[in-house]
């Protein structure tokens, strides 16, 4: 086979896979993908948009082997073995290590992914420890055990089990599509990654308004978090991170 040739399957995951995968030390991330840069905004509207139902792009993973390693994704550590089918992160570790993070106890220790449920506001929030029982905070939100604990704990808010169990139900049942490159080389995957991170051709303000209104430019299709025509230059969480 050609060097530059590439073969591939596509699967879908729940945030669950995902946090498994994390956790087993079987998701790994190459060197060029290590710096985590969204802050606390970002990983909220992340799971604003997926409670809101709009799409948030999709995954972009190379299986090959890895050695033993100690990984740091997130807030989370993990001592990973050696294994012959890891999957590396060529895009979408922004999306991956928020919502990993957001739904393990662990992830709370960084602010970025401390947040929470307002049952009072009935979205998604920054978690302040004042609010009470008010606010569930997304780990005991996604966990069926944590959940009922959490409501035994907090009784004066007994009346909003049915909410958290739909709100819970939504994030569990979360599909991720990913695509799985299993036959390309180094040099193949950082061309696909350049590729992906270079197709953007930001738009002008007219370009901007027709493309809402369905003026002359509605032809573009951009991400408005970002204002490019490709969602996956900089992973934009407002629309599709």
């Amino acid at each position: 086979m050609d060097d530059s040739q590439a073969s591939s399957t596509n699967r879908d995951y729940t945030i669950a896979e995902l946090s498994a995968l994390v956790t087993s030390g079987r998701l790994r991330l190459p060197q060029f993908q290590r710096s985590f840069r969204w802050d606390a905004q970002d990983v909220l509207n992340l799971f604003d948009s997926i409670l809101r139902g709009y799409p948030f792009g999709s995954l972009l993973l190379w299986q090959r082997e890895a050695g033993a390693d100690d990984l740091r994704i997130g807030a989370l550590e993990v001592q990973a073995g050696a294994r012959q089918d890891a999957l590396w992160v060529v895009d979408g570790q922004q999306r991956i290590t928020s919502l990993v993070n957001a739904v393990d106890p662990r992830g709370m220790a960084d602010p970025r992914f401390a947040l929470g449920y307002s049952l009072r506001a009935k979205k998604v929030v920054l978690l302040n420890r004042n609010e009470g029982s008010s606010v569930i905070p997304l780990p005991d939100l996604f966990d069926f055990a944590r959940a009922l604990e959490w409501l035994r704990n907090n009784p004066d808010v007994s009346n909003a089990a049915e909410n958290i169990q739909e709100v819970a139900a939504r994030l569990n049942r979360l599909s991720i599509p990913a695509i799985i490159m299993e036959e390309a080389n180094e040099g193949t995957l950082r061309e696909i990654f350049d590729r992906i991170n270079s197709r953007g051709k930001r738009l002008n303000p007219a370009e901007i308004f027709d493309a809402i209104h369905g003026g002359p430019a509605s032809n573009f299709w951009f991400s408005p978090g970002s204002l490019h025509c490709s969602p996956s230059r900089s992973e934009a969480p407002a629309a599709l991170p």
